[in-house]
């Protein structure tokens, strides 16, 4: 599917979102502080169906804003299996594909981004790398270094038999961040700065 294409898909849900929701490129973005909550649209590679996708970017993570926390594809619901719309659903019946991802997204579509409901649904889903790191950062950040600590060993021992260079590059991430729990000020600036260029790099108006 063409680039224009999804974009054309994905302007057919713009009057359907809050006005806390921004259209950029191909997806719906809303930001409460560091994070972004994502609504995007997969296109299939070997038809015109696609896939709605929700996820969330943590901007105190370097690296492009990917949309790789958190991710949650639409399901069927009676075999709550991967859903990929059709051109003709989509010509159909886009309010009630809508309809179907505010019931089954999380964080709901429809209510305030709250960072309480983020953070506890990392915490739902710990087993998964990013949301460790993010929940160590998210700690040290708001002056818990107990807390900073125990999901750093979490995440080095998750770490430990992955010798590749973006783990080496990750851990080194959060090295930084945990040497910097005993001068608040320079971590916020640290974290400040990622941020800062994340945003930049990725041309996101929020």
């Amino acid at each position: 599917m063409k680039t224009g294409e999804v974009k054309k898909i994905a302007r057919a849900y713009g009057p359907l979102f809050p006005p806390d929701w921004v259209g950029v490129r191909c997806s719906y973005m809303r930001r409460n502080g560091d994070w972004i909550h994502i609504i995007s649209f997969n296109d299939s590679r070997f038809s015109e169906n696609y896939e709605p996708i929700s996820c969330c970017e943590f901007l105190k993570m370097p690296g492009p804003i990917m949309g790789g926390l958190l991710v949650e594809g639409l399901k069927h619901k009676r075999h709550s299996v991967q859903r990929w719309i059709t051109p003709h659903e989509h010509a159909a019946s886009v309010a009630v594909i809508f309809s179907d991802m505010v019931e089954q997204f999380r964080p709901n579509i429809m209510a305030p981004l709250r960072l309480e409901e983020i953070k506890a649904m990392l915490k739902e889903r710990i087993s998964y790398w990013p949301h460790v790191y993010a929940l160590c950062v998210m700690a040290a950040d708001e002056g818990e270094p107990d807390e900073a600590r125990r999901y750093f060993a979490m995440f080095c021992e998750m770490m430990a038999d992955k010798p590749f260079d973006w783990a080496v590059e990750r851990r080194k991430e959060l090295d930084t961040v945990m040497d910097l729990l005993k001068s608040p000020k320079d971590l916020r600036s640290h974290l400040a700065a990622i941020e800062m260029e994340k945003l930049a790099k990725g041309r996101i108006p929020l």
